[in-house]
């Protein structure tokens, strides 16, 4: 595990993604088709891959409560329901202006609306549904911090 200098509450920023040599990150991600690390500096954070890979919601069972019968009648019929989801990128620039260039542009990438998160070490494909950014830790010591709040509208369609 790689640490890095942070200076938020806690000292240090536990990064679980395997850095190269010179404290570069090694890309984990494409977001419709584009390398994140390559054109936006960006890795999705390892707690982010749990959170996608953890097991979706059921929508409620259905069931019939007759009065005239003791109990309740379940119907069998499981379907997975929609997740709703946050998830953290950190974004490695060499100053602040290439940041907020970096920035600017990841952010027009999100703001289409509908993408496309693949994880190849997954094999996985998210389609997921940008809703709003819940938190941006900006630039500092060439690192950036953004967290997004997405919906996976069906967890089903991951091929």
């Amino acid at each position: 595990m790689a640490y890095l200098y942070d200076t938020w509450d806690f000292p240090y920023l536990a990064v679980d993604e395997p850095l190269t040599s010179d404290g570069i990150f090694n890309s984990n991600c494409t977001i419709n088709g584009y390398d994140a690390l390559s054109k936006w500096g960006a890795i999705l954070e390892s707690e982010s891959i749990g959170i996608l890979m953890a097991p979706p919601p059921l929508k409620n069972i259905l069931e019939n409560d007759i009065p005239s019968v003791d109990g309740v009648e379940i119907y069998d019929n499981a379907k997975i329901d929609k997740r709703k989801l946050s998830i953290s990128f950190l974004m490695a620039s060499k100053n602040k202006s290439e940041a907020l260039a970096l920035y600017n542009s990841f952010q027009q990438e999100l703001f289409n609306g509908r993408f496309t998160l693949k994880i190849p070490m997954l094999n996985l494909k998210f389609r997921l549904l940008y809703q709003s950014c819940a938190a941006y830790r900006p630039w500092f010591d060439g690192i950036s911090k953004i967290v997004i709040n997405v919906v996976e509208p069906d967890p089903t369609n991951r091929a």
